[in-house]
């Protein structure tokens, strides 16, 4: 394995260590307040904003900010891209509304918060450095920008196994957000790709994770997965057919983008 390949790996699983420590964190709080969302959500945030410093430190020394379209200048195009995720994503959150405005506003903003620092730590993580770090392993094979992005993706979906830890008995739920990550994950990384900037993917991912979480914010959110729990055999064909689409636009997408010049931003990252 090249040492890019071992970078990637590394990174990603220090992450998830360090997502960890939420858990003792959120334990912590309980102690003085009895909102357990609440107390979910801030653990959650401020283990997070501490992870994404160090991450972002490691990456601005490393020379990934190239790469990911912030250095030497911010660049960004076919903004357009978004207009459909963004909306779809609109027509789901619709069917949140109840629940939003049942919601205190401190909560929201909370909620709100979270899902942000969320998308920003795991777009950061996975196709700020995996994507371009695989990408290095791979420039030297034939169709090493699908290699890049199936590995991550992958790679993604797989770390969202770290459910279990605080739900091991919501298998079933877990899997089918492991089968959607997957998907969604390649996606995110052809965006990144066409717009030429990782605040692409983070906005979508931003906006997926507020129509996707919202059941948190209902009554008792934090121990109910009785949604997830319900899910059948014949129930995670519309996630597999999604992403099998989502997998599908990607490879389209990417057809179309400058390759020599992502080869020339890979090679600014120095580890």
């Amino acid at each position: 394995m090249t040492k890019e390949f071992n970078y990637s790996v590394f990174i990603l699983l220090a992450v998830l260590l360090f997502l960890l420590l939420r858990h003792p964190l959120e334990m912590l709080i309980n102690n003085f307040s009895a909102d357990a969302v609440r107390n979910e959500l801030l653990s959650g945030t401020l283990t997070r904003l501490l992870i994404c410093g160090g991450l972002l430190s490691f990456m601005y020394k490393k020379g990934f900010f190239t790469f990911n379209g912030l250095a030497p200048v911010f660049t960004m195009s076919n903004i357009w891209l978004l207009i459909i995720p963004v909306f779809v994503t609109a027509l789901m959150a619709l069917s949140n509304i109840k629940t939003f405005n049942q919601t205190k506003a401190s909560m929201l903003l909370l909620y709100g918060f979270n899902a942000a620092v969320t998308g920003v730590l795991e777009e950061f993580t996975i196709r700020g450095a995996v994507l371009p770090l695989m990408l290095k392993h791979f420039s030297k094979s034939k169709h090493a920008f699908f290699k890049a992005m199936l590995l991550s993706s992958l790679l993604f979906g797989t770390a969202h196994f770290i459910g279990l830890v605080r739900h091991p008995d919501n298998f079933s739920g877990i899997l089918s957000q492991v089968i959607f990550a997957i998907g969604i994950g390649f996606f995110l990384a052809a965006l990144l790709f066409r717009t030429q900037n990782i605040v692409a993917p983070i906005i979508v991912h931003f906006l997926i994770n507020i129509t996707g979480g919202a059941y948190r914010l209902k009554e008792n959110g934090n121990n109910d997965t009785s949604a997830s729990e319900a899910i059948g055999l014949s129930d995670y064909i519309p996630v597999l057919v999604l992403s099998f689409v989502l997998v599908f636009v990607g490879i389209y997408l990417v057809r179309k983008i400058e390759k020599e010049q992502w080869l020339k931003r890979i090679s600014f990252i120095k580890l």
